[in-house]
């Protein structure tokens, strides 16, 4: 049955709810750091060279020979070099007999490889001599000396190895005997003339290989 109500009417109402929601909006920045120049720090510490020096035409002429070069700055190299020969042989009239060496001073135009490039010195030399293939000979008793102006070129091989071509040129002089063996006994000569030497030109040449020791 129908019973009356009082109650009232019941409505549903259905809304839409909107939610808001903030977010964190996170903003990352990358920069890039370029690097122009690279900068190598050389360690200066301990590092020692000296260069063993060998004249392969004093070699040539049956004089052997040894040098020692070091350098004392970065352009700058200090030297000595000697030689020494006594072939001799009394039966056959034989004498190559020479003993001296030289003293030089050179600037390197390249001074980043020890011994390479470009080079020019000064030079001072001195040697004794004997000289008599058969026939007259030439006798250089006491010291003759000289000295000059020195040009070179060193090709750089490997860090322990260079080879170094150079030409010398200036003054040389000292007095020397010329004399003659006598044809009647062994071991007599005769004294024909003392000279005096006077020479200005070429006085030094080499094709050296230089040996390099130590650290560069």
């Amino acid at each position: 049955a129908n019973v009356p109500s009082d109650d009232p009417e019941i409505i549903v109402m259905r809304d839409t709810v909107t939610v808001e929601r903030l977010d964190t909006l996170m903003l990352m920045q990358r920069d890039t750091v370029a690097i122009r120049d690279t900068v190598i720090m050389k360690d200066k510490g301990g590092k020692f060279m000296v260069g063993v020096r060998n004249n392969t035409l004093q070699d040539i002429a049956l004089i052997p020979n040894i040098g020692l070069d070091i350098y004392v700055s970065k352009n700058v190299s200090v030297g000595a070099n000697w030689g020494y020969s006594w072939w001799k042989s009394d039966k056959k009239n034989l004498y190559w007999r020479t003993y001296g060496g030289d003293a030089h001073v050179d600037y390197w135009f390249n001074g980043e490889r020890k011994w390479s490039g470009h080079h020019v010195g000064v030079y001072g030399q001195m040697y004794t001599y004997d000289f008599e293939l058969k026939k007259d000979g030439v006798q250089g008793p006491k010291w003759s000396w000289g000295g000059g102006l020195y040009y070179g070129y060193a090709i750089y091989c490997t860090p322990h190895l260079s080879i170094d071509f150079g030409i010398g040129a200036g003054y040389f002089c000292g007095d020397y005997y010329k004399y003659s063996p006598s044809t009647i006994m062994d071991n007599k000569y005769y004294l024909e003339s003392t000279e005096h030497l006077k020479w200005i030109g070429p006085t030094k040449a080499e094709i050296s290989l230089i040996w390099k020791i130590g650290r560069e």
